[in-house]
């Protein structure tokens, strides 16, 4: 049985271990935060539009699509790869500086695109595929139920899409060792991490859920203020950008807590 995780202890921890390390987490997110900023202004500049463009066809009835209109299928997979480039490099950074240290993690930026981080982004591509598969089994349970129980649809399937929300949050706190593990070149399995956070697997929830508690009201105070203030209209750039330095921050707790957790059950502090 592995060790019990304590929820305050573990996030008060990665407070702490962030706060301490935050000119590290300046190098090492800043291409995450650029990039990130990026793929902002081109979905709020193009993509948006498009979107808002393809709506108002659709409520008249017109089906038939521009050239560009063509390509969003294309635009979105773009992005998304994108985005999961950027995370796989920030990840893999922030884990070897968190369990390495800022020495051992890398010289410069502390960032690269190699080996750890594309078998990184590989993993992610094999997670995201087999949530989208529990997903769509899950939906069409969900669909004979609320035809069975004669309940509404649209208030059923919100509530059982959180439940699988959590769900997805519950498994990715599972197996989240195997990437801590991937990143410092430890072996890094699946059923190994599956192994080594029995018995913890709500208390990694749990964390993840405060984590992510605490960006929705940081985000809501923003948002809130920003509103008071007019920023929208007329920063709307400088709006994003701090979003954008929120979302990094998010992610540098996330990957901490796990990079901690992989610490205490596994007892990974890395060769490499």
């Amino acid at each position: 049985m592995s060790a019990k995780l304590v929820i305050p202890e573990l996030v008060a921890e990665a407070c702490r271990l962030v706060y301490r390390q935050r000119n590290d987490l300046l190098r090492v997110g800043l291409l995450f935060t650029f990039g990130f900023f990026v793929l902002g202004v081109f979905m709020v500049d193009r993509l948006l539009p498009l979107l808002q463009e393809l709506a108002a066809r659709a409520d008249a009835e017109s089906r038939e699509l521009t050239g560009t209109q063509r390509y969003l299928p294309a635009m979105g997979l773009l992005i998304l790869v994108t985005e999961f480039l950027l995370i796989a490099v920030f990840a893999v950074g922030w884990h070897r500086v968190v369990l390495l240290g800022p020495q051992r993690a890398g010289a410069g930026l502390g960032v690269a695109l190699g080996a750890r981080e594309l078998r990184f982004f590989g993993r992610m591509w094999l997670c995201l595929i087999g949530l989208l598969v529990v997903g769509f089994a899950v939906a069409q349970v969900e669909l004979t139920l609320a035809t069975l129980l004669g309940t509404n649809l649209a208030g059923f399937l919100v509530a059982a899409s959180f439940g699988y929300l959590l769900l997805a949050a519950y498994l990715l706190g599972r197996i989240g060792p195997a990437f801590a593990a991937l990143s410092i070149d430890l072996p890094a399995s699946f059923p190994q991490a599956w192994r080594s956070t029995a018995g913890n697997g709500f208390q990694l929830l749990a964390a993840y859920l405060l984590v992510l508690l605490g960006w929705f009201f940081l985000t809501l105070v923003v948002s809130s203020l920003s509103g008071l203030l007019g920023l929208g209209r007329a920063a709307p750039y400088a709006l994003l950008f701090i979003g954008t330095v929120m979302t990094c921050c998010q992610m540098a707790m996330l990957v901490t807590i796990n990079a901690l957790a992989f610490r205490r059950l596994a007892g990974g502090t890395g060769p490499a």
